[in-house]
């Protein structure tokens, strides 16, 4: 599953699979929301809301993952008062 210059490679058959889910969320009908009385939200009739929803979601959270690690993660190495450079930083 993994290829030889370290990225992950995603195999045919998942990609079928959600392909055809992606299908079956536009192409079958919602129902009446699961025995819900009264008028359903607009977003529970709409087909493909909550596949796109979900993919909005998901790209939102590696984005805001991604930033959070730039910002707070690699940030540069400060070195203390009074140390050595390269102390503590496994240069002995």
């Amino acid at each position: 599953m993994s290829a030889g210059d370290g990225e992950l490679r995603v195999p045919g058959w998942l990609w079928a699979a959600f392909a055809a889910t992606v299908v079956l969320e536009v192409v079958v009908p919602s129902g009446d929301g699961g025995g819900h009385h009264g008028e359903l939200p607009w977003w529970h009739t709409s087909p493909g809301f909550f596949a796109a929803f979900g993919l909005l979601a998901c790209w939102s959270l590696v984005i805001v993952s991604r930033l959070a690690g730039k910002v707070g993660l690699q940030t540069p190495e400060e070195e203390a008062e009074g140390d050595a450079p390269g102390v503590g930083r496994g240069t002995h």
